[in-house]
């Protein structure tokens, strides 16, 4: 069978539970069936749940890119703009926010949220400062320019710089910490592409 979200071929035996009959309509792997924010996870006959977020065709590439996929919960978060887009972790408002979403800051150049362990540079401390001084400033990873390239390639330059299509492994950092196919406009901002399960990282040739 041929998964709908990443193209895998995969054996009926080898899906959990085992499938004796190819299901009508869409079907998800088990690599796909997974929310990418809060990680929950379908069986392999049950792939219902689950949305795709994408990124509109821009000038620079015709067709729409591959973001993340989510359970129906965290898609309600990310269509209102509550995600980080530097991992594109959705976060719920008030009081149903986990302890790990309290932790974060907002970026006086998108004015969208980030979380702390997204960026290198807010150690306990910056973050403590940001607290306590609201006249303080803060630039995320992507409006700051903070994107390092894993691999040294004009194609992999392009992709970080939003210039043309992500890449499909991970071929940089986010902040110093995040792993990131590219980065692509996405309601004016830009975001981060995270990682699609299962294809791993980009690794510099050995000389």
């Amino acid at each position: 069978m041929i998964c709908d979200g990443c193209d895998r071929g995969w054996h009926t035996g080898c899906c959990n539970p085992e499938i004796s009959q190819v299901p009508e309509g869409s079907w998800l792997c088990r690599l796909c069936a997974e929310c990418h924010s809060c990680g929950e996870q379908k069986d392999d006959t049950d792939h219902t749940q689950y949305h795709y977020a994408t990124a509109p065709p821009s000038k620079l590439y015709d067709k729409a890119a591959y973001l993340a996929t989510y359970c129906t919960r965290c898609y309600e978060h990310f269509e209102q703009s509550r995600f980080c887009p530097v991992c594109l972790k959705t976060f719920s408002e008030g009081d149903e926010n986990d302890e790990e979403d309290n932790e974060m800051v907002t970026c006086d150049s998108c004015d969208y949220w980030i979380h702390t362990k997204c960026d290198e540079t807010l150690t306990p401390e910056k973050y403590q400062s940001l607290c306590d001084d609201e006249e303080a400033k803060y630039a995320c990873p992507l409006c700051a320019g903070k994107v390092k390239p894993i691999v040294e390639t004009e194609a992999v330059k392009k992709a970080l710089k939003g210039t043309s299509a992500p890449c499909g492994s991970c071929v940089g950092l986010l902040g110093g910490k995040i792993k990131t196919r590219g980065v692509v406009s996405y309601e004016d901002i830009k975001v981060g592409v995270p990682e699609i399960k299962g294809t791993g990282t980009a690794e510099m040739p050995s000389l």
